[in-house]
């Protein structure tokens, strides 16, 4: 049973990887004016993600602006498409 744990706390990579994925490809598109407010959403979501304890507050808000930003950036690169 623990392999159960160990992929359901693996599972919250996700957000952390597609919200650095599609903000690389956003970037690389050029469809982002200013990438300074990305990057800090990014680096603040990740600070708070990965410096507090796990399901914590802090955790918890991490992972929700990770896949905030995740979603957000999906949507605009399918609409600039």
């Amino acid at each position: 049973m623990e392999w159960i744990f160990r992929t359901w706390t693996l599972m919250f990579w996700v957000p952390l990887i597609a919200s650095a994925a599609t903000g690389w490809f956003a970037l690389g598109r050029g469809l982002l004016a200013r990438p300074v407010p990305l990057v800090l959403w990014f680096l603040t979501a990740l600070l708070l993600q990965f410096a507090s304890g796990p399901f914590s507050m802090a955790w918890t808000s991490g992972l929700v602006a990770q896949s905030a930003l995740a979603i957000y950036l999906s949507i605009r690169l399918k609409l600039e498409a």
